[in-house]
């Protein structure tokens, strides 16, 4: 699962000089990260488990592996990387994983590991461009391959067992998830000139064997592709993506057809066996389906809301495998991070590891791009205010209590104020609550609740001492000190989404047509 949308750690990019001056239209933006900051702990990427079922690999942005032993159930080991992890997968060996992952700055050091866990030992596999960012991760056991990706399209596939590398193209295209069936490569992609832009990618397939045959691509649509996984079988691919604002969405896809044959709602999914798929929130396992290529899938199994062990708990799905007897899933998730275990058939979740949340929340105030503060929040409820030249801490409050997350921060210019947005946790079939907007004050940390916000993906903008924020086809103005609506303006369509301008006179909105 992608560490994407968000990391949520928080990075700071300043426009290079060169481009301070340049008009609208004229060439291209380039963002360089200068620095990267642990705002608010840790986040654990992705999750295998090993071929005897014995252990669970966790790779984590601290570049760390952490080893699980099911049996014992007690950690085990750690093995450390010198970049962040963010694809791990094991191998048919059950001492052997693979771990790739790279710094999100220059220099990018990215690296696809082979790992012994029980002697420490690893190797490099060779053939990645050590400054890319490895962007999938897939393998195919009987095969004895593993294929990797990076986001400037290359697709590198290597025998594990002899460390070989086999093959490599240069795909027209910035992959986002990729499966192997054999000696087949699938890898799906966003279009490279518009790789931020969701609905304009497709699917394309490459064969080991024969380098010089040319990609073949599929499903060519309004998708912006999150995951990729064959059956048992090799007969199917089960695919997640994103399509607008129409949330998490899944495609059953007939491999050799090149088609769809059917659909589901999903975040994630994990086969259990050649017929079988479970489903995900972002969060938790919702439904079991039985799937084929003839029918459209049906639900077999629903399940209730897990009651979690803990009053606060890790979310945003990251990993998830499951025991041969499909009595527990594990899943890793970024923010929390944790390590959760699913007992099936007494629906409860026990917490094998946790620790410091990621951030999910900034803003900044500055006047040349060095000096000044940056506010942060995170999933573990604390909002923290830095120096912005030095990245040292100056206040940190908490404002948000168990099962709630800081959605959003803003500061308010020239006063030692924010304006912060609290959202609740969701079970896998709750609908979405409303968030609470605070008012802090980074002084004393006193907090005040001003109003209730019901649309529950807005972001909230600070301009001239007014809150202004999207609910439903309105944008509104509220005033900061007396919480009154000011004024209003109405837009032909749901509001799924805004952005305002760096000097504040222009807001971007993103409709449900956008």
């Amino acid at each position: 699962m992608k560490p994407t949308c968000a990391w949520l750690l928080s990075v700071l990019l300043f426009v290079s000089p060169v481009f301070a001056q340049t008009q609208f239209g004229e060439g291209d933006f380039k963002f360089d990260a200068k620095h990267r900051v642990n705002a608010h702990g840790d986040e654990y990427n992705s999750l295998a488990k090993s071929s005897d079922g014995q252990r669970l690999f966790t790779g984590t942005e601290k570049g760390d592996i952490i080893v699980w032993n099911i049996t014992a159930n007690r950690l085990e080991r750690t093995l450390h990387q010198p970049s962040p992890i963010h694809y791990v997968v094991a191998l048919s060996d059950p001492r052997e994983l693979i771990a790739v992952g790279s710094n999100h700055v220059k220099p990018q050091n990215a690296l696809v590991r082979k790992w012994n866990v029980e002697t420490g030992t690893f190797v490099d596999l060779t053939g990645i461009d050590a400054d890319s960012y490895p962007s999938a991760l897939a393998t195919d056991i009987d095969a004895r391959l593993i294929a990797v990706t990076t986001e400037t399209g290359n697709v590198v596939v290597w025998d594990f067992r002899s460390n070989k590398q086999l093959a490599q193209w240069k795909i027209n295209g910035v992959p986002m998830a990729a499966a192997l069936l054999g000696r087949d490569v699938y890898v799906a992609m966003v279009d490279q000139e518009s790789p931020v832009r969701m609905g304009r990618g497709a699917i394309v397939k490459l064969n080991v064997d024969d380098q010089s045959q040319p990609p073949a691509e599929f499903m060519r649509g309004n998708r912006y592709w999150n995951s990729l996984n064959s059956s048992s079988d090799r007969r199917l691919l089960s695919a997640t993506y994103q399509a607008g604002f129409h949330g998490d969405q899944g495609l059953l896809i007939d491999p050799v057809a090149k088609q769809a044959v059917g659909n589901f709602e999903a975040s994630a999914s994990l086969w259990l066996d050649a017929s079988k798929l479970m489903l995900f929130t972002w969060m938790d396992p919702f439904e079991i389906i039985e799937v084929s290529a003839n029918a459209q899938p049906k639900s077999i199994r629903k399940f209730e809301q897990f009651e979690s062990d803990t009053p606060g708990r890790a979310f945003a799905l990251s990993g998830q495998v499951i025991n041969a007897d499909n009595s527990k899933v594990w899943a890793s998730y970024s923010k929390g991070p944790g390590l959760l275990e699913f007992d099936l058939t007494t629906n409860k979740i026990k917490t094998l590891l946790g620790g410091p949340s990621g951030a999910y929340a900034v803003s900044v105030v500055t006047q040349d791009g060095q000096t000044g503060e940056l506010l942060t929040g995170g999933g573990d409820g604390y909002v923290r205010l830095w120096n912005l030249a030095d990245f040292s801490v100056l206040k940190e409050y908490k404002v948000a209590g168990p099962g709630h997350y800081v959605s959003d921060a803003q500061l308010v210019p020239g006063s030692r104020r924010a304006v912060v947005k609290v959202d609740r946790l969701r079970g896998p079939e709750e609908q979405p609550g409303p968030g609470e907007i605070v008012h802090l004050d980074l002084e004393n940390g006193q907090q005040k609740k001003l109003f209730d916000l019901y649309s529950w993906r807005a972001q909230i903008a600070i301009v001239n001492n007014q809150i202004v924020y999207p609910e439903g086809d309105r944008i509104k103005f509220r005033n900061l000190d007396s919480s009154q609506v000011a004024r209003e303006l109405r837009v032909n369509g749901f509001i799924g989404a805004t952005a305002l301008s760096a000097n504040k006179r222009w807001l971007a909105v993103f409709d449900e047509k956008t």
